[in-house]
């Protein structure tokens, strides 16, 4: 029998940025430029409790390990130790990307893929914060902390949907970058997630893992109230796409993804507030619909108004 070779210096990309940021898009178009030779994987954390980014990544042939239902930085340590052994174990890629969840702080996660329990086997290469600059727009991102700490903890700092920016988001951007004492790699302006694959072999500037421990004592972060729905419907059940995009846009959610079947064959469902973009997907043997609002008081409302939506 042939021995496996043992795992080390994989090198490991760890994507951050707020909900519908681009942070998904933007792997998968890394991942167009992997050789044929090489094994690639993702562990992607999600806020909702159904897997539809691990879903998504699965249809594009992707290998991934999904830890759902919550903050990856709350899972990090044992929890985030035992997903990564088991993507190393089945997969054993050439190369990790580390996917946060657009509401969860990302020191917890650096600092367990920098800890002894990874040392020799990962080698983390510089990180990546995607930002859609409308959101700055809202003085409720700034409340919790975790814009700065993105901020901070990067190495590349991307402008992503700037197509969809108004003058005012990205003068805001501008300012924001001014204001960075921070240094980075690259600070950049793209759409649809494109960046360029070479970044790759960037390493991590040194020292970063000094910005994680001083910006626990200078930024207060605070949990963001927000309240997920998640359901889940069998793959038979035929929805209107008409119906569903009216009501998504209608409820103005924090963040929506869902994977359903339509009239139309099955769809990715993916925006936030009136924001909404669709997409082909192969078949599911069931509809996921992953919806984060700030408000619990529309849960049972938007239950019945999906099922309103069935053909």
């Amino acid at each position: 029998m042939r021995l496996q070779k043992k795992l080390s210096n994989i090198p490991t990309h760890v994507f951050m940025g707020f909900l519908g940021s681009g942070k998904t898009s933007a792997i998968l178009n890394l991942f167009k430029h992997k050789r044929a030779d090489e094994r690639w994987a993702v562990l992607v954390n999600e806020y909702g409790k159904l897997g539809i980014d691990g879903a998504h990544y699965q249809s594009q042939g992707v290998t991934v390990k999904e830890i759902p239902g919550g903050c990856m930085c709350c899972a990090a340590g044992v929890p985030m130790q035992v997903a990564i052994n088991q993507l190393l174990k089945q997969s054993r890629p050439d190369r990790l990307f580390v996917e946060t969840s657009g509401l969860g702080h990302p020191d917890g996660v650096l600092k367990t893929l920098r800890g002894e329990h990874f040392q020799k086997v990962l080698s983390l290469k510089a990180s990546f914060c995607l930002l859609d600059p409308e959101k700055l727009l809202n003085p409720a991102v700034y409340v919790s902390g975790l814009l700065e700490q993105q901020i901070a903890l990067s190495d590349i700092l991307i402008a992503n949907k700037t197509d969809l920016a108004s003058a005012q988001a990205m003068s805001l951007f501008d300012a924001l970058v001014r204001g960075c004492s921070i240094p980075k790699l690259i600070v950049t302006k793209t759409n649809f997630g494109m960046i360029d694959a070479s970044w790759l072999g960037l390493e991590a500037i040194a020292g970063r893992e000094k910005d994680t421990l001083s910006l626990g004592s200078n930024v207060l972060l605070k949990e963001q109230m927000v309240f997920v729905f998640s359901q889940a419907f069998d793959g038979t059940i035929i929805f209107s796409q008409e119906k569903l995009e009216a009501l998504f846009k209608c409820v103005e959610p924090i963040r929506i993804k869902a994977i359903c079947q339509t009239e139309d064959g099955w769809l990715l469902f993916s925006g936030e507030g009136k924001r909404l973009t669709t997409a082909d997907i192969q078949h599911q043997h069931q509809s996921c619909f992953d919806i984060i609002l700030d408000s619990n008081s529309v849960k049972e409302w938007l239950k019945r108004e999906m099922g309103r939506c069935v053909v």
